[in-house]
């Protein structure tokens, strides 16, 4: 055991700012990495995708699971999964951690979630600033007396920003477990069931539609409808967004009754055709405006759920 009385573990070792390696021990289960705020290392550097890769830890097995965005390598040959060893090197973007059994010093060691930068000449990222800043609200000392402050326009954006922060993760969270939910699944039926009902949660969604097409990859086979309100009316998806979805052939924003709600949609394809399309709406969740964090996520969850079901269909 090493002076510090700390035993070797899995920990991923990379530069910081100032050239000194950092540390960060890998803990049980799963673990985002990313550019992101709420991802549980996060890697401030613009070449990482804002959600890049997830490794899985179940004691000495570590896996690497890519999320589709962004250049990931594992000792410098492209990855999306595999088993990691130490020793290995991951490339995201241009920032490489190198896996290593290392005993962290308390002064080298990350925390879970705790951001630092990388080649920023040790600019502070913004959950630290958040962190660091005083508080502004409560009681403040004047003369002998105690008056207290009422919050200002700061202390109102800090805590929508914090709100914000705290939605996506627990989107991102349950995204993950819907991902993992679907991978291990082999019944297509109940891949889009369980599609359907994680969009309620991931998206904060009233009404989610996951849709398997025919053959021929326009009309649909089977519908699957999960509404928030626990009702069983269903009207699937307008054919006019079936129809443009299939002509951008992405994901597509979907105009909603109140600014800034509304929906998203993005068709299921392989190489030849379109398996299906995923779509969910929104039309009474305030303070929950559809942004680029919904439409990231949504496309990284195709991506997933079309190298899921086309196996399981042809």
């Amino acid at each position: 055991m090493p002076p510090n009385g700390t035993p070797p573990d899995l920990s991923l070792v990379f530069p910081g700012s100032d050239g000194r390696p950092l540390v960060f021990p890998i803990p049980e289960g799963t673990v985002a990495l990313g550019r992101a705020a709420d991802n549980d290392l996060v890697l401030e550097d613009p070449s990482v995708e804002p959600h890049q890769v997830v490794l899985t830890r179940t004691g000495d097995h570590l896996e690497l699971r890519g999320l589709f965005a962004g250049t990931t390598k594992v000792n410098d040959t492209p990855s999306q999964k595999i088993q990691l060893k130490p020793g290995d090197v991951i490339t995201l973007g241009v920032v490489k951690l190198r896996l290593m059994k290392i005993a962290a010093t308390k002064s080298g060691a990350l925390k879970r979630g705790e951001t630092r930068s990388l080649g920023r000449g040790g600019r502070p990222t913004r959950a630290q600033r958040r962190d660091e800043e005083p508080t502004r609200t409560g009681t403040e000392a004047v003369g002998n007396r105690t008056t207290q402050r009422m919050p200002g326009p700061d202390d109102v954006e800090g805590k929508r920003a914090r709100e914000r922060d705290a939605r996506r993760a627990r989107s991102l969270a349950r995204a993950r477990q819907l991902s993992d939910e679907i991978m291990h699944e082999d019944d297509f039926e109940v891949v889009f069931e369980r599609l359907a009902g994680g969009f309620l949660d991931v998206f904060s969604a009233d009404r989610a539609v996951t849709v398997l097409f025919e053959e021929d990859g326009i009309n649909p086979l089977m519908v699957v409808e999960r509404r928030r309100d626990g009702t069983a009316e269903g009207t699937g998806i307008a054919q006019e967004i079936i129809s443009r979805c299939l002509q951008v052939r992405s994901v597509i924003r979907v105009a909603g009754g109140y600014q800034g709600l509304g929906g998203l949609a993005a068709p299921l394809l392989t190489e030849s055709r379109a398996l299906g399309m995923l779509y969910f709406e929104r039309v009474s969740t305030p303070g929950a405006p559809l942004g680029a964090d919904d439409v990231h996520l949504m496309a990284l969850l195709t991506n997933v759920a079309s190298l899921k079901i086309a196996p399981l269909v042809r």
